[in-house]
């Protein structure tokens, strides 16, 4: 099912417990900011953190126009993530797009079924990260490319 796209994508959730991957995703959401849209960034480093911060801030997650996660976590994992935000109705109408490294089909195909929005494969370089990220901002907002 596809989500409704979002008129001004500026508020984002990125939910992944490598800081090395936060470094690249915040690097390539300056690059595509820089020419053309500011972001919020919310940063969650684990599984535990992102349903926490769900919790705790109402007010903010209604806010947040898209969320950008990963399933290989230690702990609670990006499924458990999922589906603990999709039993509690937990952002409902916000795009939730799986970006990570598993390959497994049967497994991508179970985030889908959970209530994922999409999913991707992280790719290895930084322009291709800002191609990925651009693609799903186009498709899941207004954005528009300069």
């Amino acid at each position: 099912m596809q989500k409704p796209r979002l008129q001004n994508c500026t508020n984002l959730l990125i939910v992944d417990d490598d800081p090395a991957e936060l470094f690249l995703m915040k690097r390539t959401l300056a690059q595509i900011e820089s020419n053309s849209q500011n972001f919020t960034v919310t940063i969650c480093s684990d599984g535990q953190q992102a349903i926490d911060f769900a919790d705790q801030n109402s007010s903010i997650v209604g806010g947040i126009d898209l969320v950008l996660l990963d399933l290989n976590m230690p702990g609670i994992d990006g499924y458990e993530v999922l589906a603990t935000w999709k039993n509690d109705n937990i952002f409902q109408d916000t795009p939730i797009i799986v970006v990570t490294t598993a390959t497994d089909k049967t497994m991508l195909q179970s985030a889908l079924d959970i209530g994922a929005s999409a999913v991707h494969s992280k790719p290895a370089g930084l322009a291709e990260l800002k191609t990925l990220f651009e693609t799903i901002l186009v498709k899941w907002s207004d954005f528009e490319l300069t």
